[in-house]
């Protein structure tokens, strides 16, 4: 009797481990299934480290795919070649990366630059692609902190394909007025950071490719307390950037200076409207200001006011190249 007691013991403990323990798979909670990889129990949507051996129950992804880390994960699609993708690592389908791709040459080898089709190839293979562009400083220096033009940014936009792009790389940087120099040799709070012209515009937030609207706010200041923009320093100041994107007839080029605008984030002068000043913009296929440029419209001085024609918007349609 007392062997028979412990016999029937020891099969409910054997019989306890086995649910307790997880080794049958039918013994998941609901909403969880049976995964042999880990030989645990797992959530039934997520995605597995080898679901040959395991369920995709998640309806979105049904699929059980092999991936190029050479595991398997579930997906929402059976195959991506039928569309032009590629796999990526977690099994989504993604298109396919250029070789060589590129958006200014600064990426490219010793020899090359960023192509037509963004892609580095032979330099007298670029020779001819419009990539950059000059902004010269033609208004009357000061000594402020950030005299002459204030540029915030550079944006083109190619509407037959609807890409947009941005400054990416600053070529050159030659700021005008003396004081305003000295200031920059001495390390002085001064809007002299020529980076301040790269990708989106950091003062003009409410830019579109459409323009920005009846009554344009410019932060003067970032949240970090850092300017929005670079100061080209007076006339005879410029700057030269390479855009992310080929310049070609029919795109448009907008470059938007801090001006004719509603400031924000000064130190004593929010809401005030500030004077946009007088610049010309050039485009080119060398960043060689000694170089062939071809001249875009000439941006004149506004006045203080708030008429949108007065906005620090300068938009040209490129055409002639």
């Amino acid at each position: 009797m007392k062997k028979l007691i412990w016999t029937l013991s020891a099969l409910a403990l054997t019989g306890l481990c086995f649910t307790a323990c997880g080794d049958d798979e039918e013994e998941c909670e609901a909403g969880k299934v049976w995964d042999t990889a880990t030989g645990t129990c797992v959530v039934a949507n997520q995605q597995p480290t080898d679901c040959r051996q395991s369920q995709c129950s998640d309806s979105s992804k049904p699929y059980c795919v092999e991936v190029p880390n050479g595991s398997y994960v579930c997906s929402g699609t059976e195959d991506c070649s039928t569309t032009g993708q590629i796999r990526d690592n977690d099994g989504y389908c993604v298109a396919p990366v250029k070789p060589n791709a590129c958006e200014t040459s600064a990426t490219c080898e010793d020899g090359e630059a960023c192509g037509a089709d963004n892609t580095c190839v032979p330099k007298a293979d670029a020779a001819n692609v419009y990539r950059y562009v000059r902004i010269d400083d033609l208004s009357t220096p000061d000594r402020s902190k950030d005299p002459g033009a204030d540029i915030d940014a550079v944006v083109i936009y190619n509407a037959s394909n609807g890409k947009t792009g941005y400054a990416g790389r600053v070529a050159d940087y030659k700021p005008n007025a003396e004081k305003f120099i000295e200031k920059i040799e001495n390390n002085k709070n001064v809007a002299a950071d020529p980076t301040k012209i790269l990708k989106n515009p950091d003062a003009f937030t409410s830019y579109t490719n459409a323009g920005l609207g009846s009554d344009a706010t410019c932060k003067y200041k970032d949240d970090g307390g850092e300017f929005t923009f670079v100061s080209l320093g007076g006339e005879g100041g410029y700057i030269i950037v390479e855009m992310t994107e080929p310049i070609v007839n029919g795109t448009k080029l907008d470059i938007l200076e801090v001006g004719g605008c509603k400031l924000a984030n000064t130190e004593n002068d929010d809401g005030h409207i500030a004077f946009r000043e007088k610049m010309q913009v050039f485009v080119s296929v060398t960043d060689d200001k000694a170089g062939s440029w071809k001249p875009g419209p000439l941006f004149e001085r506004s006045g203080n006011s708030k008429d949108p024609k007065d906005q620090g918007l300068l938009s040209w349609e490129v055409s002639g190249l």
